[in-house]
Protein backbone atom coordinates (compact mmCIF):
# COMPACT_ATOMS: atom_id res chain seq x y z
CA UNK A 1 0.00 0.00 0.00
CA UNK A 2 1.40 3.40 -0.98
CA UNK A 3 2.09 5.97 1.71
CA UNK A 4 -0.48 8.68 2.33
CA UNK A 5 0.38 11.92 0.47
CA UNK A 6 1.74 14.59 2.80
CA UNK A 7 -1.14 16.95 1.97
CA UNK A 8 -3.65 14.44 3.36
CA UNK A 9 -1.75 14.01 6.61
CA UNK A 10 -2.83 16.56 9.27
CA UNK A 11 0.49 16.08 11.07
CA UNK A 12 2.36 17.20 7.93
CA UNK A 13 -0.06 19.99 7.04
CA UNK A 14 0.20 21.35 10.58
CA UNK A 15 3.73 22.51 9.68
CA UNK A 16 2.24 25.21 7.46
CA UNK A 17 1.02 27.15 10.49
CA UNK A 18 -1.74 29.75 10.24
CA UNK A 19 -2.81 30.36 6.63
CA UNK A 20 -4.30 33.26 4.71
CA UNK A 21 -6.30 32.63 1.55
CA UNK A 22 -6.85 35.71 -0.61
CA UNK A 23 -9.90 35.46 -2.83
CA UNK A 24 -11.41 33.03 -0.34
CA UNK A 25 -14.93 34.09 -1.25
CA UNK A 26 -14.53 32.57 -4.71
CA UNK A 27 -15.10 29.00 -5.82
CA UNK A 28 -11.56 27.68 -5.47
CA UNK A 29 -10.45 29.90 -2.58
CA UNK A 30 -13.46 28.95 -0.46
CA UNK A 31 -12.99 25.22 -0.95
CA UNK A 32 -9.25 25.52 -0.29
CA UNK A 33 -9.92 27.42 2.95
CA UNK A 34 -12.46 24.81 4.07
CA UNK A 35 -9.99 22.00 3.35
CA UNK A 36 -7.26 23.73 5.37
CA UNK A 37 -9.67 24.10 8.26
CA UNK A 38 -10.64 20.42 8.05
CA UNK A 39 -6.94 19.56 8.32
CA UNK A 40 -6.76 21.40 11.63
CA UNK A 41 -5.16 24.69 10.58
CA UNK A 42 -6.01 28.20 11.66
CA UNK A 43 -7.43 29.80 8.51
CA UNK A 44 -8.11 33.39 7.54
CA UNK A 45 -9.77 34.56 4.32
CA UNK A 46 -9.58 37.95 2.65
CA UNK A 47 -12.19 38.92 0.06
CA UNK A 48 -14.81 41.53 -0.77
CA UNK A 49 -17.64 39.10 -0.01
CA UNK A 50 -18.13 36.00 2.13
CA UNK A 51 -19.65 32.93 0.52
CA UNK A 52 -22.38 31.35 2.66
CA UNK A 53 -20.68 27.95 2.38
CA UNK A 54 -17.39 29.18 3.79
CA UNK A 55 -17.00 27.37 7.11
CA UNK A 56 -18.08 29.43 10.11
CA UNK A 57 -14.77 28.78 11.88
CA UNK A 58 -12.80 30.46 9.11
CA UNK A 59 -11.87 34.01 10.10
CA UNK A 60 -13.13 36.39 7.42
CA UNK A 61 -11.51 39.72 6.58
CA UNK A 62 -13.77 41.91 4.46
CA UNK A 63 -11.27 43.76 2.28
CA UNK A 64 -10.03 44.30 -1.25
CA UNK A 65 -6.53 43.15 -2.25
CA UNK A 66 -5.99 46.67 -3.57
CA UNK A 67 -6.08 47.93 0.02
CA UNK A 68 -2.43 47.51 1.02
CA UNK A 69 -3.02 48.29 4.69
CA UNK A 70 -5.86 45.78 4.96
CA UNK A 71 -3.80 43.09 3.25
CA UNK A 72 -0.92 43.74 5.64
CA UNK A 73 -3.25 43.41 8.65
CA UNK A 74 -4.68 40.17 7.23
CA UNK A 75 -1.23 38.56 6.94
CA UNK A 76 -0.23 39.25 10.55
CA UNK A 77 0.30 36.03 12.43
CA UNK A 78 0.16 33.93 9.26
CA UNK A 79 3.02 31.76 8.04
CA UNK A 80 1.61 30.68 4.68
CA UNK A 81 -0.35 32.67 2.08
CA UNK A 82 -2.33 31.13 -0.76
CA UNK A 83 -2.90 33.99 -3.20
CA UNK A 84 -5.91 33.03 -5.33
CA UNK A 85 -7.56 36.47 -5.73
CA UNK A 86 -7.84 37.60 -9.35
CA UNK A 87 -10.29 38.92 -11.92
CA UNK A 88 -10.74 36.98 -15.17
CA UNK A 89 -11.29 39.34 -18.09
CA UNK A 90 -10.49 37.84 -21.48
CA UNK A 91 -10.96 41.01 -23.54
CA UNK A 92 -8.01 41.99 -25.73
CA UNK A 93 -9.23 45.31 -27.14
CA UNK A 94 -10.15 47.11 -23.93
CA UNK A 95 -10.35 50.69 -22.76
CA UNK A 96 -7.51 52.07 -20.68
CA UNK A 97 -9.91 52.33 -17.72
CA UNK A 98 -10.79 48.66 -17.97
CA UNK A 99 -7.16 47.66 -18.33
CA UNK A 100 -6.16 49.78 -15.32
CA UNK A 101 -8.80 48.10 -13.14
CA UNK A 102 -7.63 44.58 -14.01
CA UNK A 103 -3.99 45.53 -13.46
CA UNK A 104 -4.79 47.12 -10.12
CA UNK A 105 -6.31 43.87 -8.87
CA UNK A 106 -4.27 41.15 -10.55
CA UNK A 107 -0.91 42.91 -10.46
CA UNK A 108 -1.25 45.59 -7.81
CA UNK A 109 -3.07 43.21 -5.49
CA UNK A 110 -0.31 40.66 -5.89
CA UNK A 111 2.33 43.27 -5.08
CA UNK A 112 0.36 44.17 -1.94
CA UNK A 113 0.31 40.52 -0.89
CA UNK A 114 4.06 40.17 -1.40
CA UNK A 115 4.85 43.36 0.51
CA UNK A 116 2.58 42.30 3.34
CA UNK A 117 4.13 38.83 3.43
CA UNK A 118 7.60 40.30 3.87
CA UNK A 119 6.43 42.72 6.56
CA UNK A 120 4.56 40.04 8.52
CA UNK A 121 7.17 37.30 8.47
CA UNK A 122 5.26 34.98 6.13
CA UNK A 123 7.55 32.15 5.01
CA UNK A 124 5.55 30.68 2.10
CA UNK A 125 3.52 32.26 -0.71
CA UNK A 126 1.76 29.96 -3.19
CA UNK A 127 0.35 31.93 -6.11
CA UNK A 128 -2.46 30.65 -8.33
CA UNK A 129 -1.37 31.55 -11.85
CA UNK A 130 -2.67 30.08 -15.14
CA UNK A 131 -1.38 28.16 -18.12
CA UNK A 132 -2.48 31.22 -20.11
CA UNK A 133 0.83 32.87 -19.22
CA UNK A 134 2.61 30.99 -22.02
CA UNK A 135 -0.29 30.54 -24.42
CA UNK A 136 0.10 32.65 -27.55
CA UNK A 137 0.77 29.73 -29.91
CA UNK A 138 0.05 26.03 -30.31
CA UNK A 139 1.82 23.99 -27.64
CA UNK A 140 1.72 20.21 -27.45
CA UNK A 141 2.90 18.75 -24.13
CA UNK A 142 4.95 21.78 -23.19
CA UNK A 143 6.85 22.20 -19.94
CA UNK A 144 8.12 24.93 -17.65
CA UNK A 145 10.82 25.95 -20.14
CA UNK A 146 8.16 27.58 -22.36
CA UNK A 147 8.60 31.35 -22.74
CA UNK A 148 5.94 33.79 -21.58
CA UNK A 149 3.28 34.78 -24.13
CA UNK A 150 4.11 37.84 -26.22
CA UNK A 151 2.41 40.39 -28.47
CA UNK A 152 -1.13 41.74 -28.08
CA UNK A 153 -2.63 39.84 -25.16
CA UNK A 154 -5.97 39.81 -23.38
CA UNK A 155 -6.21 41.56 -20.02
CA UNK A 156 -6.20 38.38 -17.96
CA UNK A 157 -3.18 36.82 -19.63
CA UNK A 158 -1.10 40.01 -19.58
CA UNK A 159 -1.85 40.69 -15.92
CA UNK A 160 -1.22 37.10 -14.84
CA UNK A 161 2.18 37.13 -16.56
CA UNK A 162 3.23 40.24 -14.66
CA UNK A 163 1.80 38.94 -11.37
CA UNK A 164 3.61 35.61 -11.72
CA UNK A 165 6.89 37.32 -12.54
CA UNK A 166 6.64 39.41 -9.39
CA UNK A 167 5.82 36.41 -7.22
CA UNK A 168 8.76 34.37 -8.45
CA UNK A 169 11.13 37.33 -8.14
CA UNK A 170 10.03 37.99 -4.54
CA UNK A 171 11.78 34.94 -3.13
CA UNK A 172 14.65 35.66 -0.81
CA UNK A 173 15.59 35.67 2.85
CA UNK A 174 12.98 33.77 4.85
CA UNK A 175 10.34 34.05 2.11
CA UNK A 176 9.89 31.24 -0.42
CA UNK A 177 7.50 31.61 -3.36
CA UNK A 178 6.06 29.43 -6.08
CA UNK A 179 3.32 29.66 -8.72
CA UNK A 180 0.94 27.03 -10.06
CA UNK A 181 -0.41 27.13 -13.61
CA UNK A 182 -3.69 25.20 -13.75
CA UNK A 183 -5.69 24.40 -16.85
CA UNK A 184 -9.46 24.88 -16.92
CA UNK A 185 -10.93 24.45 -13.42
CA UNK A 186 -14.10 22.39 -13.03
CA UNK A 187 -16.09 20.62 -10.35
CA UNK A 188 -19.43 20.64 -8.52
CA UNK A 189 -20.43 24.21 -7.78
CA UNK A 190 -18.21 25.75 -10.49
CA UNK A 191 -19.94 28.98 -11.49
CA UNK A 192 -18.56 29.99 -14.90
CA UNK A 193 -18.11 27.27 -17.51
CA UNK A 194 -20.80 24.83 -16.40
CA UNK A 195 -23.61 27.38 -15.90
CA UNK A 196 -22.73 28.91 -19.26
CA UNK A 197 -22.85 25.50 -20.93
CA UNK A 198 -26.29 24.80 -19.45
CA UNK A 199 -27.64 28.20 -20.49
CA UNK A 200 -26.42 27.63 -24.05
CA UNK A 201 -28.13 24.24 -24.11
CA UNK A 202 -31.37 25.56 -22.66
CA UNK A 203 -31.39 28.44 -25.12
CA UNK A 204 -30.85 26.15 -28.10
CA UNK A 205 -27.63 27.97 -28.97
CA UNK A 206 -25.16 25.10 -28.67
CA UNK A 207 -25.57 23.92 -32.25
CA UNK A 208 -21.95 23.65 -33.40
CA UNK A 209 -18.42 23.16 -32.16
CA UNK A 210 -15.50 25.38 -33.18
CA UNK A 211 -12.54 24.30 -35.28
CA UNK A 212 -11.79 20.91 -36.74
CA UNK A 213 -12.10 19.04 -33.44
CA UNK A 214 -8.42 18.19 -33.04
CA UNK A 215 -7.45 20.96 -30.59
CA UNK A 216 -6.80 19.77 -27.05
CA UNK A 217 -6.40 21.51 -23.72
CA UNK A 218 -5.82 20.68 -20.05
CA UNK A 219 -8.39 20.72 -17.27
CA UNK A 220 -8.12 20.18 -13.53
CA UNK A 221 -10.75 18.89 -11.13
CA UNK A 222 -11.22 21.04 -8.05
CA UNK A 223 -9.96 18.40 -5.59
CA UNK A 224 -6.80 17.92 -7.65
CA UNK A 225 -6.30 21.69 -7.71
CA UNK A 226 -6.53 21.86 -3.92
CA UNK A 227 -4.15 18.92 -3.55
CA UNK A 228 -1.63 20.65 -5.84
CA UNK A 229 -1.68 23.81 -3.74
CA UNK A 230 -1.19 21.89 -0.52
CA UNK A 231 1.63 19.88 -2.10
CA UNK A 232 3.27 23.10 -3.29
CA UNK A 233 3.04 24.72 0.13
CA UNK A 234 4.46 21.68 1.91
CA UNK A 235 7.39 21.41 -0.52
CA UNK A 236 8.19 25.10 -0.30
CA UNK A 237 11.01 26.56 1.76
CA UNK A 238 13.96 28.84 0.99
CA UNK A 239 16.32 27.07 -1.39
CA UNK A 240 13.93 24.20 -2.16
CA UNK A 241 13.50 22.99 -5.74
CA UNK A 242 10.18 24.79 -6.02
CA UNK A 243 11.34 28.11 -4.56
CA UNK A 244 11.07 30.76 -7.27
CA UNK A 245 9.62 28.37 -9.85
CA UNK A 246 6.27 27.81 -11.57
CA UNK A 247 4.55 24.51 -12.38
CA UNK A 248 1.85 23.30 -14.73
CA UNK A 249 -0.88 21.29 -12.99
CA UNK A 250 -3.83 19.40 -14.47
CA UNK A 251 -5.67 16.09 -14.44
CA UNK A 252 -2.99 14.79 -16.80
CA UNK A 253 -5.64 13.99 -19.41
CA UNK A 254 -5.69 16.51 -22.30
CA UNK A 255 -9.03 16.67 -24.11
CA UNK A 256 -10.80 18.57 -26.83
CA UNK A 257 -12.79 21.39 -25.21
CA UNK A 258 -16.12 20.24 -26.58
CA UNK A 259 -15.51 16.52 -26.13
CA UNK A 260 -14.73 17.21 -22.48
CA UNK A 261 -18.33 18.40 -22.02
CA UNK A 262 -19.93 15.61 -24.09
CA UNK A 263 -20.85 13.33 -21.11
CA UNK A 264 -22.56 16.25 -19.37
CA UNK A 265 -24.40 17.33 -22.51
CA UNK A 266 -25.70 13.86 -23.21
CA UNK A 267 -26.62 13.24 -19.57
CA UNK A 268 -28.89 16.29 -19.73
CA UNK A 269 -30.67 14.76 -22.71
CA UNK A 270 -29.13 16.81 -25.50
CA UNK A 271 -27.46 15.56 -28.67
CA UNK A 272 -23.85 16.48 -29.24
CA UNK A 273 -23.71 18.86 -32.23
CA UNK A 274 -22.28 17.60 -35.49
CA UNK A 275 -21.81 20.96 -37.18
CA UNK A 276 -18.43 22.70 -36.97
CA UNK A 277 -17.86 26.44 -37.16
CA UNK A 278 -14.56 27.49 -38.75
CA UNK A 279 -12.14 29.11 -36.35
CA UNK A 280 -11.63 32.15 -38.60
CA UNK A 281 -15.33 32.96 -38.48
CA UNK A 282 -15.51 32.73 -34.69
CA UNK A 283 -12.42 34.93 -34.39
CA UNK A 284 -14.08 37.52 -36.64
CA UNK A 285 -17.24 37.47 -34.50
CA UNK A 286 -15.22 37.77 -31.30
CA UNK A 287 -13.18 40.66 -32.69
CA UNK A 288 -16.34 42.48 -33.68
CA UNK A 289 -17.91 41.88 -30.28
CA UNK A 290 -14.84 43.23 -28.49
CA UNK A 291 -14.71 46.37 -30.60
CA UNK A 292 -18.43 47.09 -30.20
CA UNK A 293 -18.00 46.77 -26.44
CA UNK A 294 -14.94 49.02 -26.43
CA UNK A 295 -16.46 51.76 -28.61
CA UNK A 296 -19.89 51.85 -27.00
CA UNK A 297 -18.99 50.68 -23.50
CA UNK A 298 -21.67 47.96 -23.63
CA UNK A 299 -22.74 45.26 -24.03
CA UNK A 300 -20.11 42.88 -22.73
CA UNK A 301 -18.66 40.76 -25.57
CA UNK A 302 -20.59 37.51 -25.93
CA UNK A 303 -17.29 35.94 -27.03
CA UNK A 304 -13.66 37.04 -26.79
CA UNK A 305 -10.58 36.35 -28.88
CA UNK A 306 -9.00 34.65 -25.89
CA UNK A 307 -11.96 32.27 -25.57
CA UNK A 308 -11.80 31.35 -29.25
CA UNK A 309 -8.08 30.63 -28.92
CA UNK A 310 -8.61 28.52 -25.79
CA UNK A 311 -11.21 26.26 -27.43
CA UNK A 312 -9.64 25.92 -30.87
CA UNK A 313 -5.84 25.86 -30.43
CA UNK A 314 -3.97 23.02 -28.75
CA UNK A 315 -2.22 23.97 -25.51
CA UNK A 316 -1.30 21.00 -23.34
CA UNK A 317 1.43 20.68 -20.73
CA UNK A 318 3.26 17.92 -18.92
CA UNK A 319 2.92 17.75 -15.15
CA UNK A 320 6.26 15.97 -14.65
CA UNK A 321 7.77 19.02 -12.96
CA UNK A 322 5.02 19.19 -10.35
CA UNK A 323 5.33 15.45 -9.75
CA UNK A 324 9.09 15.68 -9.32
CA UNK A 325 9.38 18.80 -7.15
CA UNK A 326 6.01 18.93 -5.38
CA UNK A 327 5.03 15.28 -5.26
CA UNK A 328 1.78 16.17 -7.04
CA UNK A 329 -0.21 13.46 -8.78
CA UNK A 330 -3.90 13.83 -9.66
CA UNK A 331 -5.91 11.64 -7.29
CA UNK A 332 -9.20 12.06 -9.15
CA UNK A 333 -9.35 10.91 -12.77
CA UNK A 334 -10.98 13.17 -15.30
CA UNK A 335 -13.74 10.64 -15.94
CA UNK A 336 -14.52 10.51 -12.23
CA UNK A 337 -14.32 14.30 -11.92
CA UNK A 338 -16.82 14.78 -14.75
CA UNK A 339 -19.10 12.13 -13.18
CA UNK A 340 -19.07 14.05 -9.90
CA UNK A 341 -20.29 17.14 -11.78
CA UNK A 342 -23.50 15.45 -12.96
CA UNK A 343 -25.68 16.43 -9.95
CA UNK A 344 -24.50 20.03 -10.32
CA UNK A 345 -25.34 20.35 -14.03
CA UNK A 346 -28.70 18.65 -13.46
CA UNK A 347 -29.48 21.21 -10.77
CA UNK A 348 -28.33 23.99 -13.12
CA UNK A 349 -30.73 22.72 -15.78
CA UNK A 350 -33.61 22.67 -13.30
CA UNK A 351 -32.65 26.20 -12.19
CA UNK A 352 -32.50 27.55 -15.73
CA UNK A 353 -28.73 27.94 -15.62
CA UNK A 354 -28.77 30.13 -12.50
CA UNK A 355 -25.92 29.09 -10.19
CA UNK A 356 -27.42 30.61 -7.04
CA UNK A 357 -30.72 28.83 -7.60
CA UNK A 358 -28.91 25.57 -8.37
CA UNK A 359 -26.98 25.79 -5.10
CA UNK A 360 -30.26 26.34 -3.26
CA UNK A 361 -31.73 23.23 -4.90
CA UNK A 362 -28.78 21.10 -3.82
CA UNK A 363 -28.80 22.55 -0.29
Amino acid sequence: MSAQPAWRDPAQVEKLGACLVTGGGGYFGRLLANRLLELGLEVRVLDVSRHPKLCADVEFVHADVRDAAAVERATRGCRCVFHTAAIIDGVTYASSKRRARIDSINVGGTENVLNAARASGVTRVVHTSSNNVVFDREIELGDESERYAEGRLDLYTASKIEAERRVLAARGGDLATTALRPGGIYGPGERHHLPRLVRELLGGRFVATVGDGTARADNIYIDNLIDAHLAAALSLKPGSASDGHAYFISDGAPANYFEFFRPLIEDLGYSFPRAKMPRWLMRALALGAEWVSRVFGAPEPFLTLMEVRKISVTHTFRIDGAARDLGYRPAVSQAEGVRRCLPWVRALKEAGGDADAAEALLG
